[in-house]
């Protein structure tokens, strides 16, 4: 029932992603705060190919964003092959939820809800209200 409020999960999609770039964007600079967050909060300093990561990581919640506004825009999936996207997108951070929820860190188990919102909200978004009827 709750999967069928589509702006709903877009604006939580928004904001979990939005959490998503700003521990990427700080992990990038190496910011103290954000090392207990991320990478199993191992880490004490982040070595050049972790930032590389989470730079391009960062490019790509910018990309959800506007991917799951296009899906709000032509409501849901628009080919095969955007729904495999959102299939994936869907699993990918539903195992990171799973990994969060079980990290020793509970800085970073705090993730877990986020990862949560987005996997839930690209399947929300990508089941469209004509394939309903």
């Amino acid at each position: 029932m709750i999967l069928r409020y589509k702006s709903l999960w877009y604006w939580l999609i928004v904001l979990a992603t939005t959490w998503n770039i700003v521990l990427s964007v700080f992990a990038v600079i190496n910011s103290h705060w954000v090392l207990r967050h991320i990478a199993g909060g191992q880490m004490h300093s982040l070595s050049l190919p972790l930032r590389v990561y989470y730079f391009l990581l960062a490019i790509v919640s910018v990309a959800e964003i506007w991917f799951a506004r296009k899906l709000i825009k032509l409501d849901g999936a628009w080919s095969f092959r955007t729904q495999r996207i959102c299939s994936a997108l869907t699993i990918a951070y539903g195992i990171s939820t799973f990994v969060n929820l079980i990290s020793r860190s509970s800085a970073e188990r705090l993730n877990a809800p986020f990862a949560w919102m987005i996997a839930i909200g690209f399947y929300s978004l990508s089941k469209s209200s004509a394939a309903k009827k």
